[in-house]
């Protein structure tokens, strides 16, 4: 509801009215979250305040999945090592990641059940530092595993990616060889967002979710997202259920990644995300 003023007899709209508390004739700086006023002994909100808070998650749990078949602590890194695409004949992988609860211990449902609105959020993990080409080149998707986490079976088409994150690695120009945040490649050990300055041990950056974070935050609360090389769920060639013959592109493509909860001198090198949670 617009918060409106009344000058010379007329009301006017105070465009993008903030509230600020005053206690003993000073002015305390902080925003009133809700202000309501109370008619026929009824409270009635006439305004809702802003005050973002960031919120910083480690993922309790990944796994990776082929087709309808769970990865094994036989495949490389294991079995809650994330991993797409395919290196060989095979169906190509899609990883699966789960996030709980934050640093302070508040799980996800709880801080949006409070602030609702996702104003940012950033996914970042690090590339496994084995497996598929030393410079990788391709893409990442992140959507939602509309499937059980824990089933028995696995299905490539519960990975839904009707909104989605992403980022395309286009491999051209020169590879520097090793961890390098300004060529066109995904290198072994290296973060799929530059992590800057490790803020409480978590990379600053990584891919920001855009336009699809609200649904993607959401549904974190009750279900895993899904990593996948393509947004395609299908068994036509080219999708997630196509049986085949790994191509050249696929195999540059073909990452794994460090596991939920993995940590290198004290720094989450698994999957983390940073969202910023708001009223409004």
């Amino acid at each position: 509801m617009p918060i409106k003023v009344k000058v010379g007899g007329t009301y006017r709209t105070v465009p993008n009215a903030d509230l600020f508390l005053k206690q003993s004739n000073s002015y305390t700086g902080n925003p009133v979250i809700g202000g309501y006023v109370k008619v026929n002994n009824v409270y009635k909100q006439f305004h809702q305040g802003s005050d973002p808070v960031t919120y910083y998650f480690v993922a309790n749990a990944s796994k990776a999945a082929r087709g309808v078949s769970w990865k094994t602590s036989s495949n490389q890194g294991g079995a809650d090592y994330p991993q797409i695409s395919r290196y060989i004949e095979s169906y190509p992988w899609f990883g699966l990641v789960t996030f709980a609860n934050d640093t302070s211990g508040v799980s996800l449902s709880s801080r949006l059940a409070t602030r609702p609105v996702v104003t940012s959020a950033y996914f970042n993990i690090q590339r496994w530092n084995d497996g598929g080409f030393g410079s990788g080149y391709g893409n990442l998707y992140i959507g939602r595993y509309m499937g059980s986490f824990t089933a028995s079976t696995p299905h490539h088409g519960n990975c839904n990616f009707s909104s989605y994150a992403g980022k395309h690695w286009s491999g051209s120009g020169s590879s520097a060889g090793s961890v390098n945040y300004s060529d066109n490649f995904l290198y072994r050990g290296e973060f799929i967002g530059n992590p800057g300055s490790f803020p409480n041990g978590f990379a600053e950056g990584g891919i920001e979710l855009g336009s699809a974070r609200q649904i993607l935050v959401d549904h974190l609360k009750t279900g895993p997202i899904c990593l996948s090389h393509t947004t395609d769920n299908g068994s036509s060639s080219g999708g997630l259920g196509h049986y085949g013959s790994a191509t050249y592109a696929q195999q540059a493509n073909y990452w794994n990644f460090w596991p939920a909860g993995y940590t290198a001198f004290g720094l989450n090198i698994g999957p983390t995300l940073v969202v910023t949670l708001d009223y409004v």
